[in-house]
């Protein structure tokens, strides 16, 4: 078995001919597709519509045949890439439970920030608003006015303080690469096990 090297590659390998002939091939079969399914719908009589219809289906599968190429490349240069990564990723995955810490701390400490931000707003909110209770009028309402302004700004700056270190999207992110990573890992070792 073939340690390091695609699964794309070593395909390739087994094929007659140049590999790029093959890719290209392949990236020709995805871009005329829709020609051909408008084809098929021709002969079987059913109507194949407008050039409107076919120009969106047609730029859709150009971007797919030059994904397709693209893909091949960086595999490949992904495969290159992981033997210099591997002592780094290996340093990384020894140590996940100080990270996960870290940012648990970071987290409580950031809670905390937050909540001492809202407690110090609602006591200016209190002290502004004590005395327009007692005296509704409109020069006190104008006198409170910057405290309630300072009040105010305190709240919104407490509101755009994170919870957690990082935001929601960049959380969707962890779990879509770590879930990319684990699918992969798990997918490598069924393929070593096959002998691929």
């Amino acid at each position: 078995m073939q340690q390091g090297i695609p699964i794309t590659d070593r395909i390739l390998r087994w094929l007659p001919g140049a590999g790029w002939i093959w890719v290209t091939l392949w990236a020709v079969l995805v871009l005329i597709r829709p020609v051909v399914f408008a084809q098929v719908l021709r002969l079987t009589g059913t109507p194949t519509g407008t050039w409107e219809f076919y120009q969106p289906r047609l730029a859709a599968h150009a971007v797919l045949a030059y994904m397709v190429v693209l893909c091949f490349w960086a595999v490949r240069k992904v495969a290159g890439d992981a033997a210099t990564l591997e002592p780094h990723l290996n340093a990384m995955a020894a140590h996940p439970p100080a990270f996960f810490l870290s940012m648990w701390r970071l987290h409580r400490q950031l809670l905390e920030a937050k909540r001492r931000h809202l407690a110090w707003a609602r006591r200016l909110y209190t002290e502004a608003y004590e005395p327009v209770r007692e005296n509704v009028t409109l020069e006190a309402i104008r006198e409170r006015a910057p405290l309630v302004s300072a009040a105010e700004a305190l709240e919104k700056r407490a509101g755009l303080i994170q919870e957690w270190p990082f935001d929601d999207r960049t959380m969707t992110r962890i779990v879509a690469i770590s879930t990319g990573v684990v699918t992969a890992i798990i997918s490598r070792m069924v393929l070593r096990s096959v002998g691929l």
